[in-house]
């Protein structure tokens, strides 16, 4: 038996939408002649599709090692003309694989948050609160820029 715990079910219609390893998936085949891809089957919502769906390498012909040269040329920050000379690539396809690789970042980046244990000393986005600071009452001595000046301390305005 192979090892699936990896995969989930990608039709959003399941009830098993993204549950890694529930044990709903089993190999159907294989989607090209080598029989290097796998082809899922998911057992409750009767969905097939391939293991590299979601990936940058999803309906790809280019050899897995020249994308992988491509997206590494570009962490190294070559610019996209710049690779696709090096690698002898176009530029547009220099693009298209540097876009599907940013979407399958952000999702899986999306997903590491999404089960990332909380922590309670660090405030997210809509927990920030405001620190206020209690200011004496105005001197008598008036309210122009000196006054302010003495009520705030070393921040002037």
């Amino acid at each position: 038996m192979e090892d699936l715990s990896r995969f989930c079910c990608l039709n959003e219609r399941c009830l098993a939408y993204g549950s890694r390893g529930a044990g709903n998936l089993s190999v159907c085949g294989y989607t090209n002649p080598a029989k290097t891809h796998r082809q899922l089957y998911c057992r409750l919502c009767k969905a097939r599709f391939s293991e590299r769906k979601g990936t940058v390498f999803y309906r790809s012909k280019m050899p897995e090692e020249k994308v992988i040269a491509i997206l590494e040329h570009v962490k190294e920050g070559n610019g996209m003309r710049q690779t696709g000379r090096l690698l002898k690539t176009k530029e547009d396809t220099v693009i298209r694989y540097v876009r599907k690789a940013g979407q399958h970042a952000q999702l899986a980046h999306r997903e590491l948050v999404a089960f990332s244990p909380s922590n309670p000393r660090v405030a997210t986005g809509r927990e920030v609160g405001l620190r206020v600071q209690k200011t004496p009452a105005l001197h008598a001595g008036g309210t122009g820029a000196r006054a302010r000046g003495r009520l705030l301390g070393s921040h002037r305005l």
